[in-house]
């Protein structure tokens, strides 16, 4: 059913920024039953990372559901031609194209295969460069003879970065140049990082640098790992702003416009009894 309400969402997400111009009333109703059912999607994420005691996605789910909500209120709201309201399309070809990227390598059985074994090989040959003996069972790595096996899985690849980045610079109107240089930039160090964090993982695990294994991992993967690589995504995100200031201008035109609206419900008056 989440499937369903996921490609659904999409769907309609996309549907709003094809709709030609002419139709825009269509195009923005289809916008916010889509984003309407993204924040439905979310909340199941929600309710399971909720569960599961994840409260760091749990913090994050609820931020993408109070977004997805104001969008979805916002797109019924502004069903107008002005240019302002034009900034709501490109957050939702944003969210579209991201998010249709990221899902296709969820879903699709080929994708994921894919994905997961291009990004095992090179995380391979890196150790095997560093002289680190370990084999191989499919996309399991393990340390010399079958020893303290980590599993290359799809969280592994760094889609999510990667689709919502494309997804940035896709939905920016900029030369094509510019574009594929912003595309090659940011998917190559997100690639390239992505692999070299797997390998510092991996061999933090397998020598015991910070005590015994299952805490040498969690130490590599939580503690050092995880920051480092928001710490990353930042940098890139800063050189993709350089190469392209009109998706900084885009950003903070959204902000503004969203702002706005904000401060408009909540100083919205009310009724007494």
């Amino acid at each position: 059913m989440d499937s369903t309400i996921l490609w659904g969402s999409l769907a309609l997400l996309m549907a709003a920024v094809l709709v030609p111009e002419g139709r825009n009333r269509l195009g923005y109703t289809a916008g916010s039953i889509g984003w309407g059912l993204f924040a439905v999607h979310w909340s199941l994420q929600f309710i399971h990372f909720l569960g599961i005691r994840d409260y760091y996605n749990v913090f994050l789910t609820a931020v993408i559901i109070t977004f997805s909500l104001l969008m979805s209120y916002m797109m019924l709201k502004g069903r107008d031609s002005g240019s302002q309201s034009r900034i709501l399309l490109k957050a939702t070809s944003t969210a579209a194209i991201g998010g249709i990227i990221y899902y296709a390598f969820v879903e699709v059985a080929f994708l994921k295969n894919w994905i997961i074994v291009f990004v095992k090989d090179q995380i391979v040959m890196t150790l095997l460069a560093f002289g680190v003996p370990l084999t191989t069972t499919g996309n399991i790595i393990y340390f010399r003879e079958n020893e303290l096996g980590i599993e290359i899985i799809l969280a592994c690849t760094a889609i999510e970065s990667i689709a919502l980045f494309v997804a940035m610079i896709l939905s920016v109107d900029a030369p094509l140049r510019r574009r594929l240089g912003a595309l090659a930039m940011s998917i190559g160090i997100i690639h390239v990082t992505n692999v070299l964090r797997t390998v510092f993982i991996a061999t933090a695990y397998w020598y015991e640098w910070f005590g015994a294994p299952q805490a040498s991992f969690y130490m590599a993967h939580t503690v050092i790992a995880k920051p480092a690589s928001g710490l990353i995504l930042f940098a890139v995100a800063y050189l993709l702003l350089r190469m392209m200031p009109e998706l900084l201008s885009g950003i903070l035109d959204l902000w503004k416009y969203v702002s706005g609206k904000v401060r408009d419900l909540l100083s919205a008056p009310t009724l007494s009894p």
